[in-house]
């Protein structure tokens, strides 16, 4: 017997043999008799001792420490103070917590049971019972106990003992601060061991080993689901939600306070998430509170909500950069990285399900939390203050891209995505100086080595015998494959005949004419959705294709579906297919322009295409449709030249940020109107309806900012993103392009050929 029940008329049991602490009205005293023997084990040879002051029950039960008397001072403590949560009287912890360990073996890492920190009162209100008390379930279980032990249903609760079946998470930091810390859901084992389901299991983080994880998939379960007693994965929902409150706590998120009057608190929600490895395998399980900051109220809960994230065009040309200068490569992870910002704003916040003091306790919010509209912008400014202390400065040319420039005359980078970081250094002691560095700052960072996968990019990189980066192919296949699982396809004649090219001509057009509505979009924008992220990224092979289908995503119809299915035929079939830089002596620079005429059935608006190429392969492209129709092709082309050079002149200003050389970049245009217009001033009646805005190339070709040449219409690169081609003239521009495959290192004939 341990002691009172803390909400019910009942007594605290310690039942020996299951390793759990249950409340029960109904106990038979024998108080002549010692403890029950424990089964396999002699109950007197002193196996099993407590951590702490001597107030065990025969070496057996928990440590039992009487609580302080409740005070209206906030549980918790801000950031940076390691007294909350304490069980002292002194400190305005929770009263009650327990360990249990044995002598012969290393202090495990248990978790703390946290009572109210009142006095058991018979009349308490059961609502005041915190749900951590219990183990989280979607419904109650009942069981009989062994050893003489009745149980009534009613009034038992089931605590949580040191023998759950939720993997420990081991640490390097010491036993005492973790066990302190309230914030747990459920206890560990010491064995270690997982149970439930024949699914993967979650790997745990032992000191000095980094188990990277690289693709999140949103699992799209409540809480409730999650802690269902059939959920296979229910042990790996508990040990990450345990996780989590851990790092909050660690952090120090939030104090929690009393409710001031007339103030509503936020509302959360668990979001739980499945971590993959670079082989597509679950390495572990994430779940992370949420705060629903569309009930904010903007003007009162937040102001600024602006925040930048790095294009995939300066992630390209810093890669073609990195290779042009043969530099080291390393990629790191900042784990709960909002949780680093600092709020301004007086907000508050219920606490999350299944870690709930007694009622009228809310969050005070104190650190950015996921889900809190100004939070991006709150962690954004603490990357900027800490890499600034490193001596990084934000880029003119993308906020989000950080440069250092060195004693010597080179430069250094550092690419920010969120919490994703790409470094391109010329000397790893700079590396060690800035991961100490966001150390120092509290950041849990995670070093991820030589990257292998970034924002979902499979990147294979070839490295020197120093290890620097001598040359790089980025794809996708992974991601493909998982789109191949996600979305069905239904082979039909159209994908049957040449699989070999994304879109055959007029796909979208004549045989969308009179084809049926689809009834539900949400698949068809969906799958649209994924193909964008696979042509922005390392797929220009699919951005016509997917920028024609992108423009039906609210009202598709079933030829529309037919012809989305076909690109997932032709990503089936050459699924291995990326981008290649490799080093050379200049950085050169090529540009393309191109352009469709009228090709738009509903506005008549032509189809604009650029490129530009350094280091072997493509680093920027675009294609789109112009904002206003075109009279004539030259026009047309005309437009898409002065896109083209807007693009330019960015991407010069990117170099220069970058510290790569900067030569005069021509645009290759196979249009001999639109390259006259560039060189004359004088009126031309065909032009003089142009608008200002596409006179902007002509004024930086005479000043010789750029430069305007003829290319032949058979070399024009940017002719793939204009329209559909046939096979052979397709796989032609993709070579040009800088396109092969990640696995043979060229694009293989059988990729080539069609069909017979």
């Amino acid at each position: 017997m341990i002691g009172y029940a803390p909400v019910s008329k009942a007594w605290q049991l310690w039942l020996p043999d299951s390793h759990r602490i249950i409340e029960s009205r109904d106990v038979d005293w024998y108080e002549g008799a010692g403890p029950a023997p424990v089964p396999g084990q002699d109950p007197f040879d002193g196996d099993f001792s407590l951590d702490g002051p001597d107030t065990a029950v025969n070496g057996l039960g928990p440590e039992v420490v009487t609580s302080p008397t409740p005070s209206d001072s906030p549980v918790g403590t801000a950031a940076g103070s390691d007294s909350g949560f304490r069980n002292s009287d002194s400190e305005s912890g929770p009263g009650f917590h327990m360990q249990l360990r044995s002598r012969n073996q290393a202090p495990a890492v248990f978790p703390t049971v946290v009572q109210s920190r009142w006095h058991p009162e018979p009349t308490a209100d059961p609502h005041d019972v915190p749900p951590y008390m219990t183990t989280p379930r979607a419904h109650d279980s009942r069981a009989s106990e062994q050893g003489g032990v009745a149980e009534d249903t009613a009034a038992a609760t089931e605590i949580l003992s040191p023998t759950s079946t939720v993997a420990p998470v081991l640490s390097s930091s010491p036993t005492s601060d973790l066990v302190d810390n309230p914030l747990f859901l459920d206890a560990t084992s010491a064995s270690g061991s997982v149970s439930g389901g024949d699914t993967p299991e979650p790997v745990s983080e032992a000191p000095g080993l980094t188990l990277p994880a690289y693709i999140s998939t949103s699992s799209d379960i409540s809480y409730t689901q999650a802690m269902d007693q059939s959920n296979p994965h229910r042990d790996g929902w508990l040990l990450a939600m345990r996780d989590e409150m851990e790092s909050l706590h660690a952090h120090g998120t939030w104090q929690l306070v009393k409710l001031p009057l007339g103030v509503v608190p936020i509302k959360n929600r668990w979001c739980f998430s499945f971590k993959h490895g670079d082989n597509g395998v679950v390495v572990r399980q994430k779940a992370r509170v949420v705060a629903k900051g569309f009930l904010q109220r903007a003007g009162l809960d937040y102001d600024l909500t602006f925040a930048p994230v790095t294009s995939k065009s300066t992630l390209r040309t810093l890669l073609a950069g990195m290779v042009h200068n043969k530099m080291f490569a390393r990629q790191l992870d900042i784990k709960t990285a909002f949780l680093n910002g600092v709020l301004e704003e007086e907000l508050y916040m219920e606490q999350p399900q299944g870690f709930v003091v007694p009622r009228g306790w809310v969050c005070k919010l104190i650190k950015s939390l996921y889900g809190l509209k100004q939070s991006p912008r709150k962690w954004c400014e603490e990357v900027r203050r800490v890499l600034r202390i490193a001596g990084f400065t934000p880029a003119q040319a993308d906020p989000a891209l950080f440069i250092r420039l060195e004693p010597d005359g080179t430069v250094s980078w550092v690419l920010t995505y969120v919490d994703d970081f790409w470094l391109a250094l010329h000397c790893l002691i700079l590396y060690a100086k800035i991961v100490a560095i966001m150390r120092k700052a509290k950041w849990t960072v995670t070093e991820m080595g030589v990257p292998k996968v970034f924002l979902s990019i499979d990147c294979d990189l070839t490295l020197d015998s120093a290890g620097r980066c001598v040359s790089l192919v980025i794809s996708q296949h992974n991601q493909i494959f998982g789109m191949l699982e996600r979305y069905p396809i239904a082979l039909g004649d159209e994908t049957k005949q040449s699989p070999h090219v994304p879109m055959i001509s007029g796909a979208v057009t004549k045989h969308a004419a009179g084809s049926p509505a689809l009834p539900n979009n949400l698949m068809y924008a969906s799958l649209i959705g994924s193909l964008i992220y696979l042509s922005t990224c390392t797929r220009p092979d699919i951005a016509y294709s997917v920028s024609a289908l992108s423009r039906f995503t609210s009202k598709p119809t079933q030829a529309h579906w037919r012809a989305a299915q076909r690109v997932l035929v032709y990503l089936r079939k050459c699924p291995n297919l990326g981008i290649r830089y490799s080093h050379s002596s200049d950085f050169a620079v090529h540009a393309y322009s191109d352009a469709s005429f009228g090709d738009d059935p509903e506005g008549r608006r032509s189809q604009t295409g650029m490129a530009i190429l350094a280091s072997g392969g493509v680093v920027h492209r675009a294609s789109k449709r112009q904002i206003t129709p075109a009279v004539s092709t030259g026009e047309a082309e005309y437009q898409a030249l002065a896109a083209t050079a807007r693009d330019v002149q960015w991407f010069t200003h990117l170099r220069v940020d970058l510290g790569l050389p900067c030569s005069l970049v021509t645009i290759q245009c196979d249009s001999t109107v639109a390259n006259s217009w560039c060189a004359e001033v004088a009126l031309v009646p065909r032009a003089k309806h142009i608008d200002i805005m596409h006179h902007y190339v002509r004024d930086l070709g005479m000043s010789g900012r750029i430069g305007i040449a003829k290319v032949d219409t058979t070399l024009q690169l940017a002719d793939a993103f204009t329209k559909a081609l046939e096979a052979e003239q397709f796989w032609f521009l993709n070579g040009l392009l800088g396109m092969v495959d990640c696995k043979r290192g060229a694009i293989p004939p059988t990729y080539k050929r069609p069909p017979r």
